[in-house]
């Protein structure tokens, strides 16, 4: 699931090869878009002008909105080769950032569709990625139990941040840019200083898995949701 940015949509998709738009106030279906598989992700631009799906198979699919019109279709995103579910625009909209089982992360031009990178340094699955507010850097979550922090000027990952003991399911920068949360399969949430790259706090609790994550506007509170 995901609103756009103003808070008035609501795009989700059910296990089915479609996409759904409600109206979030009054929970009115306004649209269904068609997706050639099964959709893993579903992600608004910041600038609420664009949305992005990924499908199982790893195509992503982009769509553009404008206020009292029907979605069209962009293109269609093809160079992963597995299940594609993780998807973030950078916070200017252009780019696109998606995270594939295939191991890699790759970076497109939104409206045009243009593959622009293809950063590669897992050693497993990737499952999800995160632009830093500034839209300098890019965090990506791995099987492989790791973070990898890319600089994009330079095209490859400048840390790799280690600690967690199982797969890494969701991470999440303050919105001051200087802090990442992630959580993780070993039950713990961590807490990482972009800057020094180090771990600065392990915040234990749970008992199982813990799938989401996200910060408070002020970067002084944060919640998460596990499957304990």
């Amino acid at each position: 699931l995901s609103f756009s940015p103003d808070g008035r949509v609501l795009a989700g998709a059910v296990n089915n090869s479609r996409i759904y738009l409600w109206d979030a106030a009054t929970g009115t279906l306004l649209q269904s878009l068609p997706q050639p598989g099964s959709v893993a992700a579903v992600v608004w631009s910041p600038d609420g002008t664009l949305l992005a799906s990924g499908d199982v198979k790893g195509d992503i699919e982009l769509w553009a909105l404008k206020p009292m019109e029907s979605a069209r279709h962009l293109q269609t995103l093809k160079g992963h080769t597995n299940c594609a579910d993780g998807l973030a625009f950078a916070p200017d909209s252009r780019s696109l950032a998606s995270a594939s089982w295939d191991g890699t992360v790759k970076l497109w031009e939104s409206v045009s569709g243009r593959l622009l990178q293809t950063l590669t340094g897992h050693n497993d699955r990737v499952g999800r990625v995160a632009w830093s507010p500034d839209g300098t850097t890019i965090a990506s979550g791995s099987a492989d139990q790791t973070i990898l922090l890319w600089a994009l000027e330079q095209g490859r990952y400048q840390a790799a941040l280690k600690g967690h003991g199982s797969h890494i399911y969701e991470i999440a920068f303050t919105p001051d840019g200087q802090s990442l949360l992630s959580s993780s399969r070993d039950g713990c949430l961590r807490v990482w200083n972009v800057v020094s790259e180090q771990c600065i706090r392990v915040i234990h609790g749970y008992a199982a898995s813990i799938y989401d994550v996200d910060w408070s506007p002020d970067s002084r509170r944060l919640v998460s949701g596990g499957t304990d």
